[in-house]
């Protein structure tokens, strides 16, 4: 996945955008970026220093939770 800029600031921007669509349609495309996205969340945990995995967890956390909600 090509990201541009931090991984937490991808996170960030996504979880942005996922609660700002509430209860709105999300384009395909937008709902397949936010699961590459956790993917490579996971992918890349482990190559973080410790002391970043408490944050990125609970931005990852927080998107999960915003994609449980919606349609696939």
């Amino acid at each position: 996945m090509d990201l541009h800029g931090s991984i937490t600031e991808n996170l960030r921007a996504a979880i942005a955008s996922a609660t700002r669509l509430q209860g709105h349609p999300v384009y395909g495309e937008t709902l397949t970026y936010w699961r590459e996205l956790i993917h490579e969340v996971r992918r890349r945990r482990g190559a973080l220093p410790d002391s970043d995995r408490p944050a990125l967890d609970a931005l990852f956390a927080r998107l999960e939770a915003e994609l449980a909600g919606r349609a696939s």
